[in-house]
C-alpha cells in the first residue's frame, strides 16, 4: 500500500472550535471593549482629578505645590464617590470642569454679551429672585451654560448646603454634630466658613453635663443660624454633585455659577469674588427698580443693569 506523496501540499488547517471569539475586529470595537474594562476606570478619573488639580490651583512656590497635592489626594474620596453615584454622567461633568480651565471658558464669551442675553430673560430672572424670597436655608443659584448658536442658558441647581441644613433640623443635637463630622460634609462645612474647631467646641458643650438644657438648645441654635444663613457662602455644591449635574446638561460649553442676593442692593461678598478666581461667577442682585448682574471673573467685577418694568397693577412685590 503506497504512502502519502511527500509533493503534495499539507492538509490544510482544521476550523476553528465553535468557542472561539466571532466579535468584530475592527479597531473601534476592540477600542470599546478594551475601555470596558472596569479597572480602568479608576485609573483614568484618578489621572483627570490630577490634571484637574493642576489647573484649578491658583499661586506658586511652596504653596502652590502644596495645594496641588492636597487636592489631589482630596479627590481620592471623590473619585470612589463618582464611581458609586451616578458615575457616567459625573465623568462627563469632569471632562466638562476640565475643558473649561483648558480652554479658558470663563473669558470666551465678554460681558457685554452675557449682558445682552440676560437682558432677553430680565423678566423670568426678575421673577425668580423674586420667588427665592421665600427660602432661608441657602441661596438659588445654578450653572449657567452656552448653547450651540451662543446664547446663555441657565440652569438651576439645589444647593447642597440648603440639603444639609434641612436634614440637621430633623436630628437630635449629638446626631447633628455627627453628621457635620462625616468627610463627604466636609466641603460644605469648610465652604460655609466654619472650622473643626467651633464644631467640635459646640459638640462638648452639648454633651458637657454642667450646662443647663436651655442654654444648650440657645447655643444649638444660634450655630444652626450661623450655617443657615449668617455665612458669606450662602450657595454651596459638593463637586460630585457639580459633575453630575454638569454632565446631564445638554450643552458642552460651560461658562461659570450664578446664584441671587435677593435682599435689596446687597453686592456680592468677599466669598463670591474669591469663588471668582477658580470659576467665574454671576451674581444677581435685586434693586429698586430691577436687579444688577455682577460678573465677576478672577477678582474683577463687570456690573449691568436691568430694569423690569411692573407686568401689570398689583403684580410681583418685595418681601
Amino acid at each position: 500500500m503506497a504512502g502519502p506523496d511527500p509533493q503534495s501540499p499539507p492538509p490544510p488547517p482544521p476550523p476553528p472550535p465553535k468557542s472561539a471569539d466571532r466579535r468584530s475586529g475592527h479597531p473601534v470595537n476592540r477600542a470599546r471593549r478594551f475601555l470596558n474594562n472596569y479597572w480602568l476606570v479608576p485609573v483614568v478619573v484618578i489621572y483627570l482629578q490630577l490634571l484637574a488639580a493642576l489647573l484649578n490651583v491658583h499661586g506658586s512656590g511652596e504653596h502652590g505645590l502644596l495645594a496641588r497635592n492636597r487636592m489631589f489626594f482630596q479627590g481620592i474620596p471623590l473619585t470612589l464617590e463618582i464611581l458609586a453615584h451616578d458615575f457616567p454622567y459625573a465623568v462627563i461633568g469632569h471632562g466638562k470642569e476640565i475643558a473649561y480651565h483648558w480652554g479658558g471658558r470663563g473669558a470666551a464669551v465678554p460681558p457685554e454679551a452675557v449682558a445682552e442675553g440676560v437682558d432677553g430673560m430680565r423678566q423670568e430672572i426678575y421673577r425668580a429672585i423674586l420667588a427665592s424670597q421665600s427660602r432661608h436655608d441657602t441661596e438659588v443659584g445654578g450653572i449657567v451654560m452656552i448653547t450651540a448658536d451662543d446664547r446663555v442658558a441657565m440652569h438651576p441647581v439645589p444647593s447642597s448646603n440648603g440639603a444639609l441644613v434641612r436634614a440637621l433640623k430633623s436630628l437630635s443635637p449629638q446626631d447633628a454634630m455627627k453628621e457635620l463630622k462625616k468627610p463627604a460634609n466636609r466641603p460644605i462645612v469648610h465652604a460655609l466658613a466654619t472650622a473643626v474647631g467651633p464644631i467640635d467646641r459646640i459638640g462638648a458643650l452639648l454633651n458637657d453635663p454642667k450646662v443647663r438644657p436651655a442654654e444648650r438648645d440657645r447655643a444649638y441654635s444660634a450655630f444652626l443660624y450661623s450655617l443657615e444663613v449668617a455665612s458669606e457662602s450662602r450657595y454651596v455644591i459638593l463637586p460630585m454633585v457639580f459633575k453630575a449635574t454638569l454632565g446631564h446638561l445638554p450643552e458642552r460649553r460651560l461658562l461659570g455659577m450664578y446664584h441671587f442676593h435677593n435682599e435689596l442692593d446687597v453686592p456680592p461678598s468677599m466669598a463670591d469674588v474669591a469663588a471668582s478666581e477658580d470659576m467665574r461667577q454671576f451674581v444677581f442682585v435685586l434693586a429698586e427698580d430691577g436687579f444688577n448682574l455682577y460678573d465677576l471673573y478672577q477678582g474683577r467685577a463687570t456690573v449691568s443693569h436691568h430694569t423690569v418694568a411692573p407686568e401689570r397693577p398689583g403684580g410681583p412685590r418685595r418681601a
